[in-house]
């Protein structure tokens, strides 16, 4: 009813989530309470209980070091094999 709408209200915003990503772009979020004693007004501009928004984690992100040889080629010509190695720079490269 129109009376209930009355007794109630928008609480404070609780605080931002942690960023969703370790590194790089993500994901927050944070939510605040219906205060009173009957439901709040969604029907307006900034009315709700819930935002969501993108944040920035400044830690980097891991990345792969460029390919090095490790070993010389197996041949001195034609087709051989060469040992070659990358290393992780950070933690928890994928691939």
């Amino acid at each position: 009813s129109a009376q209930d709408n009355l007794d109630s209200y928008w609480g404070e915003w609780q605080p931002w989530s942690a960023c969703s990503n370790d590194c790089g772009i993500g994901e927050r979020e944070r939510i605040r309470p219906c205060e009173g004693a009957g439901e709040c007004d969604y029907s307006c501009d900034n009315c709700g209980d819930y935002e969501k928004e993108d944040c920035l984690n400044d830690n980097p992100c891991p990345e792969w070091t460029p390919w090095r040889p490790v070993s010389p080629c197996t041949v001195t010509c034609g087709w051989g094999y060469r040992g070659m190695e990358r290393t992780c720079d950070g933690v928890g490269c994928v691939g």
